[in-house]
């Protein structure tokens, strides 16, 4: 009989519940104490104390609470991270169980031994106390580590330290299970004592872990594939076309997920109760199966079930059941009875024992990674680093954690005493210590986590992926059918899913060109109309054979936001199917004769084409609105000579911004209608035109295959087309007819129309971010162009409009280091050599020209300034050209760091670093060595000068656009020559002269023009005294020195250890005591051996230049790279900074026998080699494998010795992840190519490298790219080959890089890339 409840009784219930989360509010912004408020409210408030609540309610609300506890169980599963999980089970298994037996032990010695109680009660009290509830356990982390989390970060409950510790509490809940079973064993016991061994243990662990498999392997190798290879909800995400449909479809849909998350976590909570294990181990199950079952490219989509439920339950969740749970544990505390004086004090020191016995488990399981004592004299030390207090840190999160005993805790207590197993005392002081440490736990947790979460999130223990300590794990994920976990972003990422993180594909687009300029470019068209952003004109061959490129590019510009207006032709479908329907196409100039029978065929294949494109986008996750009409009104072109053909009269931009406006790109056909309705055919190109003439959009492109326009004379592509100069004389070229004819009259007609800075793409689909987003552009660009001059004399400038772009663009002058009037006067003084200014009429550019004064001299570039719009419509260009054709010989600088260094390296042919490194020189024209010398005495000569100086600095820096922060030549060129005026001589000491590496470093030092060998240490006695003969620089010879005596030394600048691995410790602590002559404190070390390469303290820098070099740049201990590792990670470096690898790499090497060593063994007796061919060793584990893996990207790696002296040979297999668009070889080394574009010791080719063509060389080799797929699951994978000559790049050139950078030098001082070859062949035998 139902019984209306009176405004009393709701008041006091609605009160209580509005208390509830207001008491937690407050808590949580005072103390981070939410928690503990809501469990003291309850006892407060409930029958512990005040008692107004009736029975009845207390019991209904600590069902619903039990539901919260469900709930909250199944959300935690969801949030497991398998690939942080998978590799710390060990960790949290240890961790769970070392949390249950110190309770119990340390119980038995407190309160049996200590305290006299009965063995029993205290073990029973033990038990309960060792248990860690997983729900308290999230409530708390999730709130302690939410503290510093800023909006956009990622979630800290994905971090190593919280990913342990959430696991350690299911096991410690798994294991208070059976404990609890055994209690109600004992107590059924009676006083016999007789406890069924399979009931009490057997079950409760043989019921977790089946389920637990179960659950898991059902999840991930049944349900995930078949989801995955599934189509309906593919076809339901594009399905729905109206926005007010789809949003129906969306409410439906997340409701219908949220039901089933629900009947799954019920289903799974009930079974495991039958089966004997917890029903909380039962609903975190079935979190981790739907997490486990949901395919990547769901995530983040409206079908993915984690978003679905947490939307959906989340409200209630959060403020009703969560907050009851924990008031329900409050109404269990039995208040009035544990004030006795002997029980409070007991309860208190019971307390801190049991917080002791589990917050020590944090600093167990953390230390045990990396080695208690390193660790702890770490923090102890005022220079500890951050990785090492993160793992302070961590150790303190982790045990803290486990301090908070929940519900769980309280149940088997409750037990233990109802069923005899525990005596009342013992109860008591038991449920002091779990109600202090519930209460004191989380608000330490949170206090100590507010300090430092910073570094934790940082090192080892955060985020995956976040530190380099040594106790990081980095696992890739795994296939689909495994166990893979792809966050929402990544996998939107790979795939377009719609929710993807504008921001995520923005830091894509830095891969393509440098940040300044993709940024200034996304500035750019975001400040104009969304339909005003660009025209694509689609041919109909880009339709038919590069649909998914075509896709992928337009998804990309979606995703950040963009909105391109698409419209496409069908020319080879309509002529196909003409051509089976027995109509012979008929051009005239271009246009297609149009015939009712053509035009029924065109309106057909118009329409095809139109939804095949639209699908195709839809496919990937972006809205596209088919409009096969309705924009193109037009007349008749000429209907006795061209049929049904029209001329477009009128566009209605109405179809098109209601697309946008929906959130949809506007896919257009070129078919356009009469007032009166009639069809009529009409050109792409011509529409296109037509289009942008009434849009103005600020990018117009046309896609064909062929990527551009060829030139039919040449067959080359043509860069640049600048109409003013070029149209006329092209039109009257004999290739230019038909197709190629109409569509360049249609764009010099638009052209004509719209503004000056107007210009029109032709490109292919592939390159199209390349077009939009860098200066450089790709395919044929075809403008107006500006009018360009050279003037001899300052007097034929306008001047006025020159001193204004010089006081708007000029760096120099306006950052008040000179003036425009000191800069013209020093032009007009200096009268030693003549000036030649390039500019163009518009006043956009301009660039002082110094031509040279002899045959042997070059010219040099005074200044070069331009605007922002002289680059993007690239007038600078145009300019370049004209004064580089004058001048094929030319010379400019450049300051180091010039946020445009790109648009420069693109047009020099070498370059030379000068005035200690601030700047660049740069120069086309010097073919050998002795050429580029002369550039730099020319330099030289002209900065001697007071007068030239000060123009050459002006010139220098007055560059807008220049610099580089690489130091090599462009794509395609490689510097021959590297050297710098000016500075020190530092001294250096070798110690290990006498290996190859020793020896190989001594070469290189002999021809280093800033660095002297000073002192060479050598193990071996005999050689003491004796010189060293191949350095001709000086009389050095070998010593016998002990690190004591190096301590001494004070001579050496740098020392380079050439040591095996294990030796180099105690000559480090003695040159860390040393002084040097030219260098602030201890000298400048580098370590060949692997001693360093793993450090986790942060004194010692990783030297791998090319990925590394900002970090080396003054460093005063760097660790050398192995020669295996360089390889392997500079072959591997570009798909890892683009996040292309799905797993690890696998590589078999081999090299030449000096990577041996001198010390006679089989791997380096060259008798034995030859006999025996090649001898493999170390085959798993080899410490360069663990090296690369740490640094890179995870390889499993098989090392080979050959029967030749010098060089490594490494074939590499690399698993790719699944992007937008296939892999292919030329993709794969067009991406490595530009990665390497700056890099002239990283030589890339499409050809396999050989071990000769690298050895005796200072390089690496990468090439032979080859991409395989797999017919059946699509997977792919790359092949290439690395060669490298280990003593050189290996060892000794690297050794040589990492020095230059310490000592702040560039990194390829004294190194001659081209010219300097050593001999390859090496000793008879492993004695020498």
């Amino acid at each position: 009989m139902y019984r209306e409840p009176s405004i009393g009784q709701l008041a006091l219930l609605g009160g209580f519940l509005v208390g509830l989360n207001a008491v937690h509010a407050v808590a949580e912004h005072l103390a981070y104490a939410g928690l503990t408020a809501q469990i003291a409210l309850g006892f407060l408030v409930g029958s512990p104390l005040a008692g107004a609540l009736e029975p009845a309610w207390e019991a209904t609300l600590a069902v619903l609470g039990e539901l919260g506890l469900l709930w909250l169980l199944f959300l935690g599963g969801l949030d497991v991270d398998a690939v942080q999980l998978l590799p710390n089970l060990g960790l949290a298994t240890a961790a769970g169980v070392t949390g249950v037996a110190l309770p119990v032990a340390l119980s038995v010695l407190v309160l049996h031994a200590a305290l006299g109680f009965p063995l029993l009660d205290a073990a029973t009290a033990g038990a309960a106390l060792g248990s860690t509830s997983l729900g308290t356990t999230l409530v708390a982390l999730s709130g302690a580590l939410g503290v510093e989390r800023a909006e956009g970060d990622a979630d800290p409950m994905r971090s190593r330290v919280a990913t342990v510790l959430v696991s350690a509490a299911l096991i410690d809940d798994v294991i208070a299970l059976i404990l609890l079973a055994v209690v109600r064993s004992l107590g059924s016991g009676g006083d016999t004592g007789r406890v069924d061994a399979w009931t009490a243990v057997g079950r409760p662990l043989a019921a977790s872990a089946g389920l637990t498999l179960a659950a898991v392997l059902f999840a991930s190798r049944v349900v995930r594939p078949a989801l995955t290879r599934s189509l309906a909800w593919r076809k339901f995400l594009r399905a729905a076309r109206s926005p007010e449909a789809q949003a129906r479809r969306h409410a439906w849909v997340h409701a219908g997920l949220a039901v089933g998350c629900i009947a799954l976590a019920g289903l799974l909570a009930a079974a495991a109760d039958a089966l004997g294990a917890s029903r909380l181990l039962g609903a975190f199950l079935a979190g981790l199966a739907v997490r486990l079952a949901t395919p990547d490219e769901v995530v983040g989509t409206v079908l993915d079930p984690a978003g679905a439920a947490k939307e959906t339950i989340g409200a209630v969740h959060a403020r009703v059941l969560v907050p009851v749970f924990f008031a329900s544990m409050g109404f269990a505390i039995p208040i009035r009875d544990m004030f006795a004086p002997t029980i409070v004090w007991q309860g208190l020191v019971y307390s801190l024992v049991m917080a002791a016995a589990k917050a020590v488990v944090g600093p167990l399981v953390v230390y045990a990674v990396d080695g208690p004592w390193q660790a702890l004299r770490a923090n102890r030390s005022k220079h500890a680093t951050g990785n090492e207090r993160g793992r302070f840190g961590a150790a303190a999160i982790l045990g803290l954690g486990l301090v908070a005993r929940g519900e769980i805790g309280l149940v088997i207590a409750e037990l233990a005493v109802s069923s005899g197993a525990m005596g009342q005392d013992a109860f008591l002081v038991s449920v002091w210590a779990i109600l202090v440490c519930t209460a004191v736990g989380p608000l330490v947790l949170a206090a100590v986590a507010r300090r430092t979460w910073p570094r934790v999130s940082g090192g080892p223990w955060g985020m995956p992926g976040g530190g380099s300590g040594g106790g990081a794990v980095a696992v890739p994920a795994m296939s689909q059918a495994g166990l893979a976990t792809v966050s929402a972003d990544e996998a939107a990422t790979r795939w377009g899913t719609p929710n993807i993180e504008k921001e995520t594909i923005t830091r894509l687009l830095y891969n393509i060109g440098s940040q300044r300029e993709v940024q200034w470019y996304l500035n750019h068209f975001s400040s104009v109309d969304s339909q005003k952003f660009a025209v694509i004109k689609v041919g109909g061959a880009i339709i038919s054979d590069h649909l998914d490129s075509l896709a992928s590019s337009v998804t990309f510009l979606n995703q950040v936001g963009l909105h391109p207006i698409l419209l496409h032709g069908a020319g080879p479908q309509l002529n196909h199917l003409l051509e089976e329907a027995g109509v012979e196409p008929n051009y005239i100039d271009g246009i297609r004769v149009t015939d009712h029978k053509t035009l029924t065929i065109a309106r057909s294949v118009f329409a095809r084409e139109n939804l095949k494109l639209a699908d195709a986008l839809e496919a990937r996750g972006t809205r596209a609105r088919p409009i096969n009409g309705g924009v193109f009104t037009a007349d008749y072109l000429d209907q006795d000579k061209y049929g049904l053909v029209g001329k477009i009269v009128h566009v209605n931009k109405g179809p098109i911004a209601s697309a946008i406006a929906a959130g949809a790109l506007p896919v257009l056909t070129s078919l356009a209608e009469t007032p009166d309705g009639q069809v009529l055919n009409v050109n792409a190109d011509v529409a296109a035109s037509e289009l942008a003439r009434v849009i103005e959009p600020l990018k117009i492109v046309y896609l064909n295959e062929k990527g551009g326009l060829v030139h039919g004379g040449t067959g080359k592509m043509m860069d640049v087309i600048n109409l003013d100069e070029d149209y006329d004389a092209l039109m009257r070229e004999p290739w230019v007819k038909y197709g190629t004819r109409l569509k360049l009259r249609e764009i010099h007609d638009l052209l004509m129309h719209l503004p000056r800075t107007s210009s029109v793409s032709i490109i292919s689909p592939e390159h199209l971010q390349k077009e939009l987003f860098t200066h450089s552009g790709a395919g044929t660009l075809l403008r107006r162009g500006h009018r360009l001059y050279r003037h001899s004399a300052l007097k034929d400038l306008d001047l006025d409009r020159f001193r204004a772009l010089l006081a708007a663009h000029d760096p120099e002058i306006a950052a008040g280091r000179t003036s425009v009037v000191q800069y013209l006067a020093s032009l007009a003084a200096d009268t030693s050599a003549p000036i030649q200014v390039y500019g163009d009429d518009g006043y956009d550019v301009a660039a002082v020209v110094r031509p040279a004064a002899s045959d042997a001299d070059m010219a040099v570039v005074d200044k070069l300034v331009f605007s922002n719009t002289g680059l993007l419509n690239n007038v600078t260009d145009g300019v370049w050209a004209k004064l580089a054709a004058d001048h094929p010989r030319i010379q400019w600088t450049i300051p180091h760091d010039d946020p445009n260094k790109a648009w420069h390296f693109d047009r020099c042919e070498g370059s030379v670093s000068v005035d200690a490194g601030r700047r660049v020189l740069l120069f086309c024209g010097a073919a050998t060595p002795d050429q580029v010398k002369r550039a730099v005495e020319q330099y030289q000569h002209r900065a001697a000068s007071t007068a030239a100086a000060a123009a050459a600095a002006a010139a220098a820096a007055g560059s807008s656009a220049a610099g580089s922060g690489s130091f090599g030549a462009p794509a395609g060129q490689k510097r021959g020559y590297a050297t710098r005026a000016g500075g020190p001589t530092y001294r250096v000491g070798l110690v290990g002269a006498r290996g190859f590496t020793g020896q190989e470093l001594i070469g290189i030092l002999d021809r280093h023009p800033r660095l002297a060998l000073a002192r060479t240490l050598s193990r071996s006695k005999e050689l003491t005294g004796t010189r060293i003969a191949a350095y001709t620089r000086g009389d050095v010879r070998y010593e016998a020195l002990t690190p004591a005596d190096v301590a001494q030394v004070t001579d050496v600048d740098a020392w380079v250890l050439a040591l095996p691995n294990g030796a180099s410790a105690p000559w480090v602590e003695a040159i860390r005591t040393a002084a040097a002559p030219n260098v602030k404190g201890h000298p400048v070390m580098v370590d060949l051996s692997a001693d360093y390469r793993f450090d986790t303290t942060g004194a010692w820098a990783y030297g791998l230049v090319q990925t590394n070099r900002a970090k080396l740049v003054g460093h005063k201990c760097i660790s050398n790279p192995g020669c295996y590792a360089t390889g392997m990670q500079l072959a591997l470096h570009p798909l890892a900074q683009l996040q292309a690898l799905a797993g690890p790499a696998s590589v078999f090497g081999v090299s030449g026998y000096s990577g041996a060593g001198t010390t006679p063994s089989p791997k380096n007796d060259v008798r034995n080699l030859l006999h025996h061919s090649v001898l493999g060793y170390a085959l798993a584990g080899h410490i360069h494998e663990r090296e690369a893996s740490r640094h890179t990207a995870p390889v499993q790696f098989s090392p080979h010795v050959g029967p030749f002296f010098r060089g490594i040979h490494l074939t590499i297999h690399a698993p790719l992840a699944k992007g937008n668009a296939l892999w292919t070889a030329a993709s794969v080394l067009d991406a490595y190519t530009r990665a390497y574009a700056n890099e002239p010791l990283v030589e890339v080719s499409a050809e396999v490298p050989s071990v000769a063509a690298v050895r005796g060389r200072h390089g690496v080799a990468v090439g032979g790219f080859q991409v395989a797929t797999d017919e059946k699951t699509g997977a792919q994978r790359v092949v290439m080959v690395a060669a490298i000559d280990n003593l050189r790049k290996g060892a000794a050139t690297q050794a040589v890089q990492n020095m230059n950078l310490a000592l702040g030098m560039h990194d390829l001082e004294g190194i001659d890339v081209a010219g300097d070859v050593v001999a390859v062949d090496g000793p008879s035998s492993g004695s020498a």
